[in-house]
Parts: structure tokens; sequence; C-alpha cells
């Protein structure tokens, strides 16, 4: 059987995931509009993912689709080390903020899919790869270590109203505790779209 993140996929809280559902949380009353922005339009498809690719730490990969528990409402880790999830409550790749996951590390192996991670820097490029051979690229615009126990920060990474169309991909990060078997940080890589 399989321990849940450092293996459930670090236990990303079911207010994050309700967050990122359908059209997202209202605005709370009397809360001021924001401005319009310009927003850049680019071409979408309707065509399945085929793809992540990540040059600078050497991932080119098709991807599994990421489960959510259903009592819990939680993002489940990826079940094999090597594989990395997208989680489509969310919005599809370039049309919003698409959420993947994987695992740090995975025991008895070692290190794991997403073990270079940390090695993201702002500017670096993600690229999502389509199924009709449409490529979505992006650039990397933060790499930061996150609580997983603050809600509101996780209502804002997988959140949606409003979002641009970006990537968010995380993992497992910081001190391992031995008893829970999970670890005490999340590290989370955005990245918006150019092209």
């Amino acid at each position: 059987m399989q321990p849940r993140w450092s293996i459930v996929l670090c236990a990303l809280l079911v207010a994050g995931v309700l967050a990122c559902g359908r059209g997202g949380a209202p605005s709370a009353p009397g809360a001021a509009t924001p401005s319009a922005t310009p927003v850049v339009s680019f071409p979408s498809s309707d065509a399945p993912l085929a793809r992540l690719v990540i040059p600078a730490i050497e991932i080119d990969q098709a991807t599994v689709p990421g489960l959510v528990d259903p009592k819990t409402n939680e993002m489940l880790a990826p079940a094999k080390a090597f594989d990395i999830a997208y989680y489509d409550f969310c919005a599809r790749p370039g049309r919003g903020n698409a959420v993947f996951a994987g695992h740090l590390d995975y025991i008895h192996i070692g290190a794991a899919a997403l073990w270079r991670l940390r090695d993201i820097r702002p500017g670096d490029e993600v690229q999502l790869q389509l199924a009709d051979g449409m490529q979505l690229r992006y650039r990397v615009t933060t790499n930061k270590l996150y609580d997983p126990d603050t809600t509101a920060a996780w209502n804002e990474l997988l959140g949606q109203q409003g979002a641009p169309d970006e990537v968010t991909v995380v993992t497992c990060d910081g001190d391992f505790n031995s008893s829970t078997h999970e670890y005490s940080e999340r590290r989370v890589v955005q990245a918006v779209r150019i092209g």
C-alpha cells in the first residue's frame, strides 16, 4: 500500500482544491472591483494534453491524470515515482491556471520526477504540448516554498477566478518527518504564457 504524500500530494488543502473549481471564490461584499488590465490573447485548442516539457531540468514526458480524494477533496499524488499528474479540476492548458504535481522522492527509489524542481529559475521555460501538435510556451515567474497548511496561499496558487494563462507545478520540499511520512513544505513553480 502506498503512503499518502511524501506520498499524498503533500496534502493540498480542501480549500485550495475548491477554489480551483469552476468560477473560484466570490468576492467579499463591498470589495472594490479591480480595474481592467489588458490581457494578451494566445491561440488555444481543445486537444488533450500530450506532454509537459521543462528543458532546464530535463523533463520531457507525458502526464497522467491527477486524482482527487472524494472524501477529503485533497489532490492525490501520482501512483508512480516518475509520473507527473495534470489535475483537470482546474483549467485546461491554455485557458487559465493548469495545475501539475509529482513526487520529490520515493521510498526505495530516491530522487523522483520533480527532484530538480528546486533548480528552476525565473525566466526558464515550461512547454505544454497538445495532442494536435500545438505547443504552449510559458516563462517561469516564481519558485517558492509554502506552508502546506496556509489556506489563503493555496486559494491564490490554485485559484481560477481572473487567473492568467499559466502553469503551476507542485512538489514536496523542506524537512521530512519520518513519523508522518510527510515533508514540511511544498515547492511551487509558476509560469505565465508567452506564446
